[in-house]
């Protein structure tokens, strides 16, 4: 906990007083000790929705920092490689992609707010997690697959990760032949589109990632 806000006065201090402390809603975040230490601090905090889908534009960050230690030429095999090869990566990693990262958020908050005062938002927010996690970033584009990815600079394609023949969107979802066998598996086309959108989007999240990791592209 002192080392974590040790971090945050240095940012703090930087900014001045506009600063506004920006993390999500977990729960480790929202426990009364950190409360207690936030409000010791005076550091003021955005204020999220209730189960608002993920806008921290760090998010991407993270994802473009562990794509590349993954793809360094000797991975990390224990604790002190690790911090060294995360720490060299993160060095390494350009200021565009970081200005392309904050951008993106701008187009993925538009869409979040068309659906926060709307019936959709209602019926989204009444489902399971991860459904609802599922079908809030196909329907922001704030979902890590290859579309997203093009936006902010982390890939020089939009198609398929999959397939590689058309983008990645919500019906693309039912359609990639790669998936084919998942709808089939999960019987996807009898289950309500909510159930049938998140196991295939979580399905497509793992195949990619596990593609990423065996260097193919």
């Amino acid at each position: 906990m002192k080392f974590y806000f040790s971090h945050v006065r240095l940012f703090r201090g930087a900014v001045g007083d506009k600063f506004v402390f920006m993390d999500d809603n977990a729960t480790c975040h929202r426990t009364l000790t950190v409360q207690d230490c936030l409000d010791s601090e005076g550091i003021q905090c955005l204020v999220w929705p209730a189960r608002s889908p993920d806008l921290n534009p760090i998010k991407n960050v993270w994802d473009a920092l562990g794509r590349q230690v993954a793809g360094r030429n000797y991975p990390p095999t224990n604790k002190n490689t690790l911090i060294r090869a995360l720490t060299e990566e993160w060095d390494k990693l350009p200021q565009q992609l970081l200005d392309n990262v904050v951008q993106s958020m701008l187009a993925v908050g538009k869409s979040w707010s068309r659906l926060l005062s709307g019936q959709r938002r209602a019926q989204i927010s009444a489902l399971p997690r991860m459904q609802d996690v599922a079908c809030l970033s196909v329907i922001t584009g704030n979902n890590y697959l290859q579309a997203d990815l093009l936006n902010i600079g982390l890939s020089d394609s939009p198609l398929c990760p999959l397939c590689k023949s058309v983008s990645m969107t919500e019906q693309h979802l039912f359609d990639c032949p790669t998936l084919l066998h998942i709808i089939s598996q999960d019987n996807c086309e009898v289950l309500p589109p909510a159930s049938a959108t998140s196991a295939l989007y979580w399905t497509a999240r793992r195949l990619k990632s596990e593609r990423t990791l065996a260097g193919v592209t």
